[in-house]
């Protein structure tokens, strides 16, 4: 699938092999080689190849049907959560623009920042890589929140905040902490 897929791009693109392979810093061998299936490029070179032409490594290797498929399920569910660009770079610790390349697909997320965009967005990883149309993959029963739900929550939430106001939210989990050794003490 590969070599079917690169040789239309290079076509469309009106390039040989010769000069896919300058472009690249490969030798010519290696371009016919990937072209008949024979081979398939280095993890580097493929990541070269999918920024060169602006398709995913998932379009090129014949995962994904379409080019785009990733890249607008990221833009839709960042529409869907009311959320900019900016806000989504920010929580990312990202630049806009860098988290724009995501949604045009010039550049392809790693497996862990598609994961924090699934919980930011409330939906599946799955969902993102377009392996379901099924938004939310989840038990018929709520579990419930854990610890590391709620830390990565409270950090990625409190992040924007003042120091005044990390202040207060350290006040409010105190207090709430206070509130329910209470209720253990009835309780026993």
């Amino acid at each position: 699938m590969f070599g079917e897929r690169f040789t239309e791009l290079r076509k469309k693109e009106g390039y040989s092999q010769a000069d896919m392979a300058q472009k690249l810093d490969v030798s010519m061998g290696a371009v016919a080689m990937w072209e008949t299936n024979k081979r398939v490029p280095k993890h580097d070179t493929l990541l070269k190849i999918a920024d060169y032409f602006n398709v995913s490594v998932d379009y090129l290797l014949g995962r994904a049907d379409t080019q785009k498929m990733v890249y607008e399920r990221l833009q839709s569910a960042r529409e869907e959560a009311r959320k900019t660009q900016t806000e989504v770079a920010n929580i990312l610790g990202i630049t806009r623009q860098a988290y724009n390349h995501y949604e045009t697909g010039k550049r392809e997320p790693s497996l862990d920042t598609i994961s924090k965009l699934a919980t930011l967005y409330g939906v599946s990883v799955d969902y993102l890589l377009g392996k379901t149309d099924t938004k939310k993959e989840g038990p018929a029963e709520a579990d419930p929140i854990g610890y590391d739900d709620f830390g990565y929550a409270m950090y990625m939430e409190g992040r924007e905040l003042t120091e005044e106001n990390k202040a207060k939210l350290l006040e409010m989990a105190k207090f709430f902490k206070q509130q329910q050794e209470k209720e253990n003490e009835k309780a026993k």
